[in-house]
């Protein structure tokens, strides 16, 4: 651990320290089956904190790239018909609607 206040920003010590995160998280994620998602996020947390990792600038723009290709991706797999078929209409609201898909959304589930 380094000491209070030294920060750790060196692109290539951020980049050995990312991929060993990565590694261990994903053994570990491997070992309990459960997603890798929910091992890394908070492991990231803890070591950033930990060691006062600062990511360099490219790392941010990889994070913020992936961050979007992965909400596309994650819409590309939402089946609308399956959706549709899913849902109930909502009747209470300002934006009461017979269905998700319909053009006016619900604010809650019914």
């Amino acid at each position: 651990m380094l000491p209070k206040g030294d920060v750790m920003s060196g692109s290539l010590q951020v980049a050995a320290v990312v991929s060993v995160v990565v590694l261990a998280a994903s053994m570990v994620s491997v070992e309990l089956g459960i997603s890798i998602a929910v091992i890394e996020i908070p492991l990231g947390v803890v070591v950033g904190n930990l060691l006062h990792l600062l990511a360099p600038e490219w790392m941010v723009f990889l994070a913020g790239f992936g961050s979007i290709l992965l909400t596309f991706l994650a819409g590309a797999e939402v089946d609308p018909d399956v959706l549709a078929a899913a849902s109930r209409p909502c009747s209470y609201g300002p934006t009461a609607g017979p269905s998700p898909s319909s053009g006016s959304r619900c604010c809650w589930w019914c």
